[in-house]
């Protein structure tokens, strides 16, 4: 929908409405419709910098992704996750890998919550500034809607709030090591670290539910 209303004058202008922008606006219409009111709207600032680490609403994540898969560092944990990058997603994108890795760190709120944690405030740390603004915007080209989506549908659903911001490519050791599948290292690093296999939110794929 951004992506036909950018750069409009005329407001009275009508737009094609394609299946695509169909389906983002019966999205939109359902969280409405389920939305409790203004609340939907509400903000708090803090950065990450205000996290307390133990705290259990509060957690944080190092993200990357590398030309042959996906790693999320949960340093807080001592956890990390690692994949190749999935055969099916878009191959014409510069960023599309790095965003997808910070939807699927904002995932985890979901299999928290159904552990009975219940994470408020996450915040994502990511080397890509690219990324970084289509979170913290919502705006982003067609290719990349569904990986916004799915990321506000479980901040809805689990009343999140998420901050992504920049972390120095140098800085974001562990997520690069992961993203390669250099896990070795990665232990050596950190040592006691838990390594999991990640599964990519589907949806956040194009996948659509039946």
């Amino acid at each position: 929908m951004y992506n036909k209303m950018a750069g409009k004058n005329d407001r009275h202008a009508g737009i094609y409405v394609n299946t695509a922008i169909l389906r983002d606006l019966q999205w939109l219409k359902n969280h409405v419709l389920h939305a409790p009111g203004v609340l939907l709207l509400s903000a708090n600032a803090w950065s990450p910098a205000d996290l307390v680490q133990g705290a259990l609403n509060d957690e944080f994540a190092l993200t990357d992704a590398s030309g042959t898969g996906l790693g999320i560092y949960f340093p807080w944990l001592k956890l990390g996750f690692h994949c190749a990058l999935p055969c099916d997603a878009p191959s014409d994108t510069i960023f599309f890998f790095e965003a997808l890795a910070i939807c699927a760190a904002i995932h985890r709120a979901r299999i928290w919550k159904k552990a009975d944690r219940f994470v408020k405030r996450l915040a994502v740390l990511s080397d890509n500034s690219n990324s970084i603004a289509i979170f913290n915007s919502l705006r982003a080209s067609p290719v990349y809607n569904p990986i916004l989506k799915s990321s506000v549908d479980v901040m809805i659903e689990c009343s999140l709030d998420v901050r992504v911001d920049h972390i120095p490519g140098e800085l974001n050791v562990i997520a690069d090591a992961l993203s390669r599948d250099k896990l070795a290292l990665v232990q050596e690093l950190v040592p006691g670290i838990t390594l999991l296999p990640l599964i990519p939110p589907q949806d956040a794929l194009g996948v659509v539910s039946s």
